[in-house]
């Protein structure tokens, strides 16, 4: 028997593709009301589309958060609408992140460094914070993805660990 999320509520960020997206439309089937963000207002239009869609109509059980994760206000905002809208907070799915697929450990820059670890750690961590106070309150879930694919590489005889993002 599948998963049913009614009654539950959700943020899922990253929600404007890949596989946040997938997570949104997901927990839309199955109930949930869910809070999409993302960086791109034109794909977060879509999503929501699509997940009002998978539950049948309601596009009030939604609510689109567009903005980056790396702005702290954006991170409040995220979980001071979704509780002000929905009234309570059960389920937390950090999926948003970057990537820099034509860097190598050689030719990283400390500024692509920087972008990687603030928008696939610091953000996930400062969001989690702002989050748990009502996580709490209901009990709630974290559902956290590090990294979701790995793939060995060969480079200049140096055996190289590079880290992928799921389509």
């Amino acid at each position: 028997m599948a998963l049913q999320l009614n009654g539950k509520v959700a943020v899922v960020t990253g929600s404007s593709s890949g596989l946040g997206e997938e997570v949104a439309v997901l927990f839309a089937s199955r109930g949930a009301k869910v809070t999409l963000c993302g960086r791109n207002e034109e794909r977060l239009r879509s999503v929501l589309e699509k997940v009002v869609k998978a539950n049948g109509g309601h596009e009030d059980r939604y609510l689109t958060v567009q903005g980056d994760l790396n702005d702290k206000n954006v991170r409040k905002e995220i979980v001071e609408k979704t509780v002000e809208k929905f009234g309570r907070l059960d389920i937390l799915v950090p999926s948003a992140g970057v990537i820099h697929p034509n860097q190598s450990i050689s030719t990283t820059t400390e500024d692509v460094y920087a972008d990687i670890m603030d928008t696939n750690l610091k953000s996930v961590f400062f969001l989690i914070q702002e989050a748990v106070p009502y996580l709490e309150k209901t009990k709630g879930t974290i559902i956290n993805r590090i990294f979701s694919q790995y793939k060995y590489g060969y480079s200049s005889g140096h055996r190289i660990l590079t880290i992928k993002s799921s389509p």
